[in-house]
């Protein structure tokens, strides 16, 4: 299968040891920047315009990290407790548990309004999801989640764009998968929904009524999930994706929305899909200008055509704009690209 190539020029690049942490409703940016263990706001231009210093963030981890700007609040989830900032660095609550070898995460919905965090517990393999409530920094309530193993690797946290609801997912050690369950809060209390596939969860469409994640193992999958009911409503394996038999690339854990209808996939052997979503099924695949480079075949990648450095992760900034990320030297470079341009293109090249 040979797909349609759409070429992005880099638009801008952050500064060297940026590292981009989310999209800001503004048009800016989420960054750290940990050797100076600050955590820094990005207008729309890029200028920065908030600075606040984190002391510990070095060992925080991306998924340990949520700004609310309408809340003036930044949250940082470490390995012993929650910490919430204001935008001039003062601390306005902390929340200890006992220190677990993970790191934590954290996330905010309806604006600022609740902030979302996991806690470990007495029992092995379980952990508690606590919503906190800013107006009186106080837990508005809790829920207990059970994962079918005990080997936790890491947490994460995406919140629903449009409710208070959070997909929490548990990532097992050793292969074991994944644990995705979506508490939410009701208006009283935090529920425990209706659990998910145990699949990876990587992001929440902005109507509030699908997500994306990836099935690891073989084959592996992409789907769509219809978020009230947990049903899926798409799938597409590697080997569909690439019309061959026996594909040995996988969906890797950059899938995101944009804007139009279409996701973006990003697999193991360095490509970025652009995918149609009704159904799905790929409809180019994205150049990022200085990245290597080779046509999607669904196989490993020997010899790429354009050489450049290795990329290790690519994040929706805006429904338009990719951050993309490698490492040089050990150092993290942020490149940014814009799909304005090519935008005008996916009308045509979904009819082909």
């Amino acid at each position: 299968m040979t797909l349609p190539t759409l070429a992005l020029p880099i638009w801008a690049e952050l500064t060297r040891g940026w590292s981009f942490v989310c999209g800001l409703p503004d048009g800016g940016m989420v960054v750290r920047d940990l050797a100076a263990e600050r955590i820094l706001l990005l207008g729309p231009g890029l200028e920065p315009t908030t600075t606040v210093a984190v002391p510990g963030l070095r060992a925080v981890a991306p998924d340990g990290i949520a700004v609310s700007p309408e809340a003036g609040l930044v949250a940082v989830a470490a390995d012993d407790g929650l910490r919430v900032l204001d935008l001039a660095g003062v601390q306005r609550y902390r929340l200890t548990h006992p220190r677990w070898r993970m790191g934590g995460a954290c996330a905010w919905t309806s604006g600022g309004s609740l902030l979302w965090t996991v806690t470990p517990t007495e029992v092995p393999g379980t952990v508690r999801v606590v919503a906190i409530d800013p107006t009186r920094w106080a837990p508005a309530g809790m829920v207990t989640v059970s994962a079918p193993s005990t080997n936790h690797a890491c947490y994460a946290i995406v919140p629903d764009p449009l409710a208070d609801r959070v997909g929490v997912l548990v990532l097992l050690a050793d292969s074991d998968g994944a644990f995705l369950s979506w508490p939410r809060w009701d208006g009283a209390t935090v529920v425990t929904g209706e659990p998910g596939p145990d699949a990876l969860l990587t992001d929440v469409r902005g109507d509030g009524r699908e997500y994306v994640a990836v099935l690891g193992g073989h084959p592996s999958e992409l789907i769509t999930v219809d978020l009230a009911t947990q049903a899926p409503t798409g799938r597409l394996t590697m080997s569909a994706a690439a019309e061959a038999d026996d594909t040995d690339d996988a969906w890797y854990f950059d899938a995101f929305y944009l804007a139009g209808g279409h996701l973006a996939a990003f697999t193991r052997e360095e490509h970025l899909l652009l995918i149609s979503s009704d159904p799905l099924r790929p409809v180019a695949e994205l150049r990022l200008e200085g990245y290597r480079f080779a046509p999607f075949d669904g196989y490993a990648t020997d010899t790429p055509q354009i050489a450049g450095p290795h990329l290790s992760g690519v994040r929706r900034w805006t429904d338009t704009r990719l951050a993309a990320m490698h490492s040089d030297a050990g150092t993290t470079v942020t490149r940014l690209y814009d799909l304005g341009d090519v935008a005008k293109s996916l009308g045509r090249i979904d009819s082909c």
